[in-house]
């Protein structure tokens, strides 16, 4: 019976709380508007959201953009989402960085920008899920930005052997609570006096 009450009073209170799936961001040159540094330094994946930066040995650069403030179509982000997210997998042997922007598509200034330096976390393989931005926060809803991912040799770096794997870019909705019809409260209600009137006169 305690049961049946909380279950009424939390749907009466607060409603249904949903979530809508996640959208694919395709940062791809065909169909995503993304650019290239050089064709022979990134590779696409089988998904639409994921793509491979080397290091470039000549210039120490390697970018994959979609930069509004230089003509390119810029990403839109819509009103009902709450976050950008993707997935790396860095490997790099000497003094290298990777770092994902986002960018103001009138002006070309950074709206945001996640910088790893491996200067200050030493060589290897590092990999992270999940990595978040907070669109809200940066005012970037129902708005066009432009998108980039940078992988670039430090001052002094020998080795050219740096990988960037970036997956499952993707934009993540807010969680938002839908009013609970009037018909599905008030079938709760009636199961609740019904329970209620039932163990009542059990008891009597």
């Amino acid at each position: 019976m305690k049961k049946i009450i909380k279950t009424v009073s939390a749907v009466f209170l607060f409603g249904i709380s949903v979530t809508s799936q996640a959208a694919i961001v395709d940062i791809t040159e065909g169909t995503g508007g993304f650019v290239v540094s050089d064709v022979n330094n990134v590779t696409f994946g089988v998904n639409i959201n994921s793509a491979t930066l080397l290091e470039d040995a000549l210039f120490g650069l390697t970018y994959l953009s979609n930069d509004p403030s230089f003509g390119d179509t810029g990403v839109f982000i819509p009103n009902n989402v709450s976050t950008l997210s993707f997935d790396y997998d860095f490997f790099t042997s000497g003094s290298d960085s990777f770092e994902v922007n986002l960018i103001d598509s009138s002006d070309g200034s950074s709206l945001f920008s996640y910088l790893f330096d491996s200067s200050l976390s030493g060589i290897g393989n590092f990999v992270e899920n999940d990595v978040s931005i907070d669109l809200v926060s940066i005012g970037s809803l129902n708005s066009l930005i432009g998108l980039e991912f940078t992988l670039f040799s430090n001052i002094g770096d020998t080795n050219f052997d740096s990988r960037l794997n970036i997956s499952d870019v993707r934009l993540n909705p807010a969680a938002s609570t839908v009013p609970t019809p009037p018909t599905v409260i008030l079938f709760l209600l009636g199961l609740g006096i019904w329970s209620f009137q039932n163990k009542y006169i059990k008891g009597l």
